[in-house]
């Protein structure tokens, strides 16, 4: 029977099968219970997928808590020719968003349904410490310099920096759906 003083987790079945870490081995189980694949003990840690998308994280040889990650599909073939990056978000729209370097400014967008990795142009990337992706449309992008955060479309244009719009002002932005909608 459910406890009022018990913690209970759901999980979506919807983006792929749930990824569970028994005895330092990664295993994903569909929604009857049944393993799906073993990754074994590879990856410190598998994400939730995303459109069937894990995000696996792989500690770095002689760094102590310092991870490279790895996009890995459902059958547990790693994408973009097991390439490892240092940062990345979650596949939306079949778009991710990666920095393959700590030391590195750029940041590529990475196609996981074709493979294909685009730059961004070191005119619109270097600003950035990190990025997350919010909507399935929109991302939002912490600036390196202030910290400040910026939306991003799909293709990491800044479409808005409540900075330059707003000097001095403070600004609430408020998602609705797969939309921002901006109150001053």
């Amino acid at each position: 029977s459910l406890s009022l003083f018990s913690t209970y987790v759901t999980y979506d079945f919807t983006n792929g099968p749930l990824p569970v870490k028994s005895d330092s081995t990664w295993r994903t189980y569909d929604i009857n219970g049944k393993i799906v694949k073993e990754f074994g003990n590879k990856y410190k840690i598998l994400t939730a997928p995303s459109e069937g998308i894990y995000k696996a994280y792989e500690e770095i040889k002689g760094k102590h808590r310092e991870f490279n990650i790895i996009y890995v599909d459902k059958d547990g073939k790693e994408l973009f020719d097991g390439k490892r990056f240092y940062e990345g978000t979650q596949s939306m729209n079949n778009i991710a968003f990666a920095k393959e370097l700590k030391e590195s400014k750029e940041w590529v967008i990475l196609n996981t349904k074709d493979g294909s990795k685009k730059i961004i142009p070191s005119s619109l990337s270097k600003p950035f410490y990190k990025i997350k992706f919010k909507t399935k449309k929109y991302a939002i992008g912490t600036l390196q310099s202030n910290y400040n955060e910026v939306v991003l479309d799909i293709e990491g244009n800044i479409v808005f920096d409540p900075t330059e719009v707003i000097k001095g002002r403070n600004v609430i932005i408020l998602k609705i759906t797969d939309d921002f909608i901006v109150f001053n």
